[in-house]
């Protein structure tokens, strides 16, 4: 009997793990599947008695099948737990999301102390991350400091257009957020131009302008938020598509801000920021139309926030779906043949070896008026003649830039020919890995896109393997031993002092000595005390140190080791239910804790426990990302050490490091990156 229930508490939990996601994430399947656990949970205890009696029973197959039973009641109220636990994250997200006036009014109250107080926090990472990541570090830039100019003697001039006004012309001099600033509240201007054109660096020097004002102002200012729309996407959101631009947002806030997901509802409400949006020509080509109508809806909901839109002119004219209302647009005009013979004959003999085949070339002429381009061919041949470019296909004429590009910025150090090829090696399988997306976090790394052969996929297997072994191989014994050690002398158990207490005082008069057990537990008592006073002081300091570190700083690899801390501190939680758990089966079995084999499968059981806990969220995540890492270091894609060559990319132009992401230089760079060959002999 014994047997047949535990088989059918099994088969109950694997039952419900056959169902789709989408059945097991409604509401009602939650409550009833907390209801059915409840009932198993119910059924298996109404046959202790019976398992107890195999337990201490001198044959060796009733005892193994009332530990498994044992074993079996564990899990089914782990399960229980946390499912109870998940059921009330849901309930809070759920309050979070609805946009009701309801919840509109928890949203404000509770945003509201945190925004004057974290306002220097956010404008600090906009200028961290963007202005002084990219627009500071940007080609121009480069191409300024390798000239030795005070100032770029060419930028592109400007078309614009606003409602039914006729087209005006901005020289590039004109500072922007003068003109955005005579606009109507509720501000939208487009910004359109080729590829290479400026539309980037054109949105961040208003993002530079925008925060050198709100810091001279007061705290209701709106405060400028540069996102990229390349990683904007519809799986798994929700149908309504107002709702699908913010759930969004949020996700974008939090990785790119790490502004809370449920505070950014009432700083939208509060006009509390103008949304700088980039890359709407890298979203994928058929989620872009959505993507607009997404954000359509979004402006009608919240008509009072300012956007600002980059995409390149010819993704723009082919959406069906145009973005409304729109008070300005903004077209980055090519330059001119004068404005490119000025700039290459203002570069003098640095430059005189391109001037000579920009002359000679009307196809390359052409190439110039992009000032991506123009700045390429500046670092890829100052000091050079530029004659290998001429007369040649454009994409051939591309491939060459590219090439001579990246040759010579490694010249820039001491790099040889071997590294070299192995750090283009790596950064062509990153290019790819990046794949429609733009900014690349470490963290974000997932394996079923990183793994793409079947070598690949077992070396992943092998190093999870390898680490879970590891981890249980190391830690299930001596954690068992521990908490068994612990609880056995009564010094630590979540329960409290008190139930120990009765606990001794029961041992101490069926033993006869009543002095020798008070003494321990009196003993116990106070080690109880300090020990849960010491570990709660340091839960909260942790505590206090991972929302710190979250609000206060932008590193590579940030939420993977934001989750280790929070793995941290569930350690120290998940050690107080394991001794909670374990105090149970230490008084029922407090006969048989004299066989010292017995006492060992014990101290097993309570340290798998444990480490089942431990891994069933923060711990598994971790674990996985390591193991994907390793994989990729053995299978020789990428280095183990990602931040390393990043950094050297950084130091060769090649990347930028915005926060805690990174990003090529421009996505024809990354596509160059992501196509080279490499010959494997």
């Amino acid at each position: 009997m014994l047997v047949l229930k535990v088989v059918v508490s099994i088969l109950v939990v694997w039952l419900f793990t056959r169902l789709s996601a989408e059945q097991q994430s409604t509401k009602i399947w939650q409550y009833f599947k907390i209801l059915v656990e409840t009932a198993v949970w119910i059924f298996l205890l109404q046959s202790w008695p019976e398992a107890r009696m195999a337990i201490i029973s001198p044959f060796g197959l009733p005892k193994i099948i009332g530990i498994l039973y044992v074993v079996v009641c564990l899990g089914m109220l782990g399960i229980l737990l946390t499912d109870l636990v998940q059921l009330k994250k849901k309930s809070t997200q759920h309050i979070a999301l609805d946009v009701g006036v309801k919840n509109w009014a928890i949203g404000i109250e509770r945003g509201k102390g945190t925004w004057e107080k974290n306002r220097k926090i956010l404008m600090g990472k906009v200028h961290q991350k963007w202005i002084e990541g990219v627009l500071q570090n940007s080609l121009h830039k480069h191409v300024q400091n390798a000239l030795g100019w005070d100032e770029m003697p060419v930028i592109a001039d400007m078309e614009w257009r606003q409602g039914v006004q006729p087209t005006e012309t901005l020289p590039s001099d004109t500072p922007l957020l003068k003109r955005f600033d005579q606009l109507e509240p509720a501000r939208s201007l487009l910004v359109l131009g080729a590829a290479g054109a400026g539309k980037t660096v054109l949105l961040l020097k208003l993002a530079q302008d925008l925060l050198e004002r709100t810091q001279s102002t007061d705290v209701t200012t709106p405060l400028p938020i540069v996102l990229n729309l390349s990683s904007w996407r519809t799986q798994g959101l929700s149908d309504r598509t107002n709702l699908t631009f913010i759930a969004w947002l949020q996700e974008a806030l939090w990785h790119q801000y790490q502004i809370r997901r449920d505070a950014s509802f009432s700083e939208l409400k509060q006009r509390q920021w103008i949304l700088l949006l980039d890359g709407l020509d890298e979203v994928a080509e058929q989620y872009r139309d959505t993507c607009v109508e997404a954000l359509n809806q979004f402006r009608q909901t919240f008509g009072n926030i300012d956007v600002v839109l980059c995409c390149r002119t010819a993704e723009y004219e082919a959406l069906n779906t145009p973005l409304d209302e729109l008070q300005v647009i903004i077209r980055i005009q090519p330059l001119s043949e004068a404005q490119v013979h000025h700039y290459l004959h203002h570069g003098g003999e640095l430059l005189a070896g391109i001037l000579s085949a920009w002359q000679k070339d009307p196809s390359l002429r052409t190439l110039t008026f992009t000032p991506l381009y123009l700045g390429l061919l500046t670092l890829a041949y100052r000091n050079h003649s530029a004659e290998g470019l001429m007369n040649v296909p454009e994409d051939q004429r591309l491939r060459i830039l590219f090439d001579r590009y990246i040759q010579q910025m490694f010249l820039q150090g001491s790099v040889s020919q071997t590294k070299q090829q192995q750090m283009q090696r790596w950064l062509s399988r990153i290019a790819q890995g990046i794949g429609s997306e733009k900014e690349f976090l470490i963290e974000q790394m997932k394996a079923n896109v990183w793994l793409l052969t079947v070598r690949d996929q077992w070396a992943y297997r092998l190093s999870l393997g390898v680490l879970v072994g590891l981890i249980g191989g190391l830690s299930i014994k001596p954690i068992g031993w521990l908490i068994f050690m612990l609880l056995y002398w009564g010094v630590l158990g979540s329960l409290g002092a008190v139930f120990y207490g009765i606990v001794l005082l029961m041992i101490a008069i069926v033993a006869g000595e009543f002095l020798k057990w008070l003494f321990i537990g009196l003993l116990a008592g106070i080690v109880l005390v300090v020990t849960i006073w010491l570990l709660a002081k340091y839960y909260a300091q942790l505590n206090r140190r991972i929302n710190a570190s979250i609000l206060h700083d932008s590193y590579p690899n940030q939420e993977i080791w934001y989750r280790f801390r929070v793995l941290l501190m569930n350690c120290i939680k998940h050690f107080f239910v394991t001794t909670s758990l374990s105090g149970f089966l230490l008084i029922a079995f407090f006969p048989l804790l004299e066989d010292l084999a017995f006492r060992s499968m014990l101290e097993s059981v309570i340290g798998l426990v444990f480490i089942l806990l431990v891994l069933r969220g923060e711990g598994l995540v971790c674990i996985q990302h390591v193991a994907l890492r390793l994989a990729l270091a053995l299978t020789q894609q990428v280095p183990l050490d990602l931040v390393m060559l990043f950094k050297q990319a950084e130091d060769r132009l090649f990347i930028y490091r915005i926060g805690g992401s990174y990003v090529f230089i421009h996505r024809y760079l990354q596509e160059h990156f992501a196509n080279l060959s490499f010959d494997e002999t």
